[in-house]
C-alpha cells in the first residue's frame, strides 16, 4: 500500500512533531513544491470522489476535511475507515468515525456539512453484522466540533435489504448502496442523495443491480430521518425506472429548492451523461442532460456549486467513447452553468488544455471567480498502478496526473499547472466558496515524501491555505 500524509501550504518553514510545513512557490507555474505534512493517511483514493464535499470552514476560520485511511491505532484494524480532521493550534485533531459494527470493515468516501457547531458526515461501508457483512450501506455520524472533537451519534440510520438475493457469495467490491453526499439547509436539515440499488433493477447481461438515485433527509433538530430501519428498496428520487445513474451531488438554494447533478445512461445516447433534477416539495423534476450531445460521448466525474445568486455552475470530465486506440482525441475538463430564472444551461466550454488528458474536478466559486481544479496527464501513459489513462472511460482506477486549476478570472479560462513536474496528483477538492484547496500528491518516483512503516504508503495531501488568486498562492 501507498502512505498519503496530510499536508498544507504554507509561507513559512518549521516542523512540529511530525507536522512540517515548507515555503510554497509565489506563483503556481513553478515547478517548487510546497506541501506541509499534517498527518499520514493510507489510500491513494483518500480524498475519492468529485461528487463529495470533503472540505469546509466555518465562520470562525477552523478548516473540517473528511479523509479514508487506515485505523492502524491500537489495536490495528487494518481496514480503510473515515477520519475527520479539524485544524487547532499548531497542527489538526483526528477522530475516527463509525461504531464497532463498522470500524472492522472498509469504509469509503466521506462527504461533510456544517450544522451549528457540528459537524454531519456520511458515508459509505461494511458492517460487522447484518445484513451481510460486506454489504455497502448508508453510515452517518454526527460531530460536536471543539478541542477535542466527540462523537455524538453514530448511526447506520436505514438498511436496504435483498443483497443476500444479488450476491451469492460477498466480496469487498460488490456494489450496494454507495457514494454518499451531504448538504445542510438553512434550519439545519441535512439532505443526503446516493448511489443506490435493489435486488429487482438488475441488467439482464451481467446480473448486477443497475444504480440509482435516492434520496433522504435527516430532520432539524428532532434528529429522525425520511427513512429508517429495514427497506426493501431505496427511496428512490424516480422509483419504479430502471436506468444507471450513478454520483450524485446535492446543492440546495436560497428557497429551500433541492438540486441534484449526477451522471448517468440516457435513452438513444451512447456513453455516459451529466444530469440535472430538482426536488420541490416532496416532487422531484425527473432528469434532463446538461449538455446534450449527438456524438458518442463519456461525461464522468461531475462537480459542481450554487453560488449565492442560485446559479449553478458544473464542471465535468468529457471524452470519447469508447477511447480509441492511437485516435487523436480529447479527454478535457467541460464547464457549464444554469441561470436560476429561466432554467437554462449555457453551452458548454472547454476549460482544459486539450494537449494533456484531464479528469476528477473539483469547483468552486470565490467571489466573481469560478474556479475548477482538476489532474491532468500525458495521453498513453500508465499510473503508478501501471493501469494507462487511468482505466478511461471507466475511471475504476486511481485518477493520478499533475495538478491544474482553471479560472476565469480574467474574463476567460486560462489553466494554470499547480504543482513540481516531478509529483502525482490526485481527487483536489476545493471548499467550494472560498480558495482553499485539498488533494494528494505523491512523488513519480514513488520514494517515501511521507513514508510510515505502520500503514505502508508514500503519497501526501496537500491543502492550499494560501489565498487562491488568478493563478498566484500568495
Amino acid at each position: 500500500m501507498r502512505k498519503i500524509a496530510l499536508l498544507i501550504l504554507q509561507t513559512v518553514i518549521f516542523c512540529l512533531a511530525d507536522v512540517c510545513y515548507y515555503a510554497p512557490p509565489s506563483n503556481l507555474g513553478h515547478a517548487a513544491e510546497s506541501l506541509t505534512t499534517v498527518s499520514t493517511v493510507s489510500d491513494t483514493k483518500a480524498l475519492g470522489f468529485t461528487n463529495n464535499q470533503r472540505l469546509l470552514i466555518d465562520a470562525g476560520g477552523t478548516e473540517y476535511f473528511a479523509v479514508r485511511t487506515r485505523d492502524c491505532g491500537s489495536p490495528c484494524r487494518n481496514q480503510f475507515n473515515i477520519a475527520l480532521f479539524q485544524s487547532v493550534p499548531g497542527g489538526y485533531d483526528r477522530i475516527w468515525l463509525g461504531d464497532e459494527n463498522v470500524s472492522h470493515r472498509p469504509q469509503r468516501a466521506g462527504s461533510i456539512a456544517l450544522v451549528g457547531s457540528e459537524v454531519h458526515t456520511v458515508w459509505y461501508g461494511g458492517q460487522e453484522t447484518y445484513p451481510q457483512p460486506t454489504s455497502h450501506q448508508i453510515q452517518f455520524a454526527r460531530v460536536q466540533a471543539g478541542t477535542p472533537m466527540s462523537i455524538l451519534e453514530s448511526s447506520t440510520p436505514f438498511y436496504v435489504t435483498g443483497y443476500e438475493f444479488v450476491y451469492g457469495s460477498p466480496s469487498n467490491n460488490d456494489l450496494w448502496q454507495e457514494h454518499p453526499s451531504a448538504v445542510a439547509d438553512a434550519s439545519g436539515n441535512l439532505h443526503v442523495v446516493w448511489e443506490a440499488r435493489d435486488q429487482y433493477c438488475l441488467d439482464h447481461s451481467t446480473g448486477n443491480p443497475v444504480p440509482g438515485i435516492a434520496y433522504a433527509m435527516r430532520t432539524a433538530p428532532t434528529g429522525s430521518w425520511s427513512v429508517s430501519g429495514n427497506l426493501d428498496t431505496p427511496p428512490y428520487l424516480l422509483p419504479g425506472v430502471c436506468r444507471s445513474t450513478s454520483r450524485p451531488i446535492p446543492l440546495v438554494d436560497s428557497g429551500a429548492t433541492l438540486h441534484v447533478i449526477a451522471n448517468g445512461s440516457v435513452a438513444g445516447a451512447t456513453g455516459s451523461r451529466v444530469l440535472y433534477g430538482s426536488l420541490s416539495s416532496g416532487t422531484f423534476s425527473g432528469w434532463t442532460q446538461v449538455a446534450p450531445s449527438a456524438d458518442s460521448v463519456n461525461q464522468k466525474n461531475v462537480s459542481a456549486v450554487i453560488d449565492s445568486a442560485g446559479t449553478i455552475q458544473v464542471a465535468w470530465r468529457e471524452g470519447p467513447h469508447p477511447l480509441l486506440t492511437n485516435c487523436p482525441c480529447e479527454v478535457v475538463i467541460k464547464y457549464s452553468s444554469r441561470d436560476p430564472s429561466s432554467g437554462v444551461w449555457l453551452a458548454p466550454v472547454v476549460i482544459s488544455d486539450s494537449a494533456h488528458y484531464s479528469s476528477t474536478p473539483s469547483i468552486a466559486v470565490n467571489g466573481s471567480t469560478v474556479q475548477v481544479a482538476y489532474v491532468g496527464w500525458v495521453p498513453g501513459t500508465a499510473n503508478r498502478d501501471g493501469v494507462v489513462d487511468n482505466n478511461y472511460p471507466n475511471d475504476t482506477a486511481a485518477v493520478e496526473g499533475s495538478l491544474y486549476v482553471a479560472d476565469n478570472s480574467a474574463g476567460g479560462w486560462v489553466e494554470h499547472n499547480v504543482e513540481a513536474a516531478d509529483s502525482v496528483s490526485a481527487y483536489p477538492t476545493w471548499k467550494t466558496d472560498s480558495n482553499q484547496l485539498l488533494w494528494t500528491s505523491a512523488s513519480t518516483d514513488d520514494t517515501s515524501r511521507c513514508a510510515d512503516s505502520t500503514t505502508q504508503a508514500t503519497d501526501c495531501v496537500g491543502l492550499n491555505r494560501g489565498a487562491y488568486v488568478a493563478g498566484t498562492i500568495q
